[in-house]
């Protein structure tokens, strides 16, 4: 199984697209991402409808909790708080419903992916994983093939 790894979308379409142009060029079984889809740049919408369409696996990011009020912002820096205020009037429910619908973990065909955002406390949550290194080392050479 070949894993593509994407994160850190932002809201940013144009990358997005891109990034799923090269994924389809490659031998890639499974699109997971990392979350943060939303945040930033100006076509949330568009990008959630993208991540939908094409990733397998994805756990939330922390601005996409924040864009659904999971998490307070108000620990954000100035432009991440304005531009999730932003995001937040400017999404649909049923975006706001994906975002929703995001695990912090992942568990598919009986295997556990620690697929997960480590996040600093200015985020409002912290999770810790209980995975062993030997764990982690098989899991990434199965993503390096």
């Amino acid at each position: 199984m070949r894993y593509a790894i994407i994160s850190d979308i932002h809201g940013n379409v144009e990358a997005l697209q891109a990034v799923l142009n090269d994924i389809k060029g490659r031998s890639v079984d499974t699109i997971v991402c990392l979350g943060d889809i939303v945040g930033y740049y100006p076509d949330p919408e568009k990008c959630v409808d993208l991540v939908r369409e094409h990733v397998s696996l994805c756990v939330a990011g922390n601005h996409d909790y924040a864009a659904i009020n999971r998490i307070d912002i108000q620990t954000f820096t100035y432009y991440a708080l304005v531009a999730m205020e932003w995001t937040r009037n400017n999404i649909s429910a049923r975006a706001k419903e994906f975002l929703a619908s995001l695990p912090l973990s992942i568990e598919k065909d009986g295997l556990y992916l620690p697929i997960l955002r480590l996040q600093i406390r200015r985020i409002g949550f912290m999770y810790f994983p209980t995975v062993k290194k030997r764990f982690l080392k098989r899991l990434t050479a199965s993503f390096t093939g």
